[in-house]
């Protein structure tokens, strides 16, 4: 599935609808360092494929985002789902297994601005930094002398909220229903357990990476975009 909005809420309606034990491939987007305006530019002048799948679905994501500002206004627009989960009711909880993450793209991104991340007095203007991903080793170049293993992951994991709350934004961690984690560990072989909401759960992932350090520094990490393979399992024991 690949449909993508902003906001964790029980009034969105789901993408898909699954059974308890069973296996689905998310792909998921980034819309980190893309311009407002002439983003295929961005793309060829970086040497990314126009042809591929995610740059495709970025570019109309963009400018469906910009067709329609009051519907994506003030969320990070990169949360894919929901997924309903079948059988599940508020009370319960649902274990999510990772069994498998790839990029979709051969690029990723990482940029800073004053004033913001862990180091804000020490960027003096923003800057925005692309990397290109080498697929096959699994490694990128920060530049000729150093070399960066990937390791990619889900930064935002999570469910609805019940439905008094509203829409949540997608940007910050809940201490509830999941949100924007950045936790590096959210990767292959990583279980995480979520507690249900609403009926169905809403499940919601995005905010991909392609790699990421002991936190965000520069108030991102390698910003890339993934297919993530996660296996649904509702426990009604926990």
């Amino acid at each position: 599935i690949k449909t993508v909005g902003g906001w964790w809420a029980a009034e969105t309606p789901p993408a898909l609808k699954i059974k308890d034990g069973q296996t689905v491939a998310i792909d998921t987007i980034n819309l980190a360092g893309l311009p407002e305006d002439n983003v295929e530019k961005f793309f060829t002048d970086n040497g990314i494929p126009l042809d591929n799948q995610a740059v495709k679905d970025m570019i109309a994501i963009k400018q469906y985002s910009k067709d329609n500002p009051t519907l994506y206004a003030g969320t990070a627009l990169n949360l894919t789902g929901p997924i309903y989960i079948e059988g599940a009711m508020p009370g319960d909880m649902i274990e999510v297994r990772i069994l498998d993450i790839k990029s979709r793209t051969n690029y990723g991104v990482n940029g800073g601005r004053p004033g913001g991340g862990g180091v804000p007095d020490l960027v003096p203007r923003p800057y925005s930094k692309v990397f290109k991903l080498d697929l096959e080793r699994m490694t990128t170049k920060f530049n000729d002398n150093i070399e960066i293993p990937l390791k990619p992951f889900q930064g935002k994991v999570g469910v609805a909220p019940v439905k008094e709350r509203g829409k949540l934004r997608s940007n910050p961690p809940y201490p509830d229903i999941g949100g924007n984690f950045d936790n590096k560990y959210f990767t292959k072989g990583a279980t995480i357990y979520l507690p249900v909401f609403v009926e169905g759960a809403l499940f919601q992932t995005g905010d991909p990476h392609a790699v990421q350090g002991n936190g965000e520094v520069s108030g991102g990490a390698i910003e890339s975009c993934n297919t993530v393979t996660m296996q649904f399992i509702l426990r009604k024991d926990l």
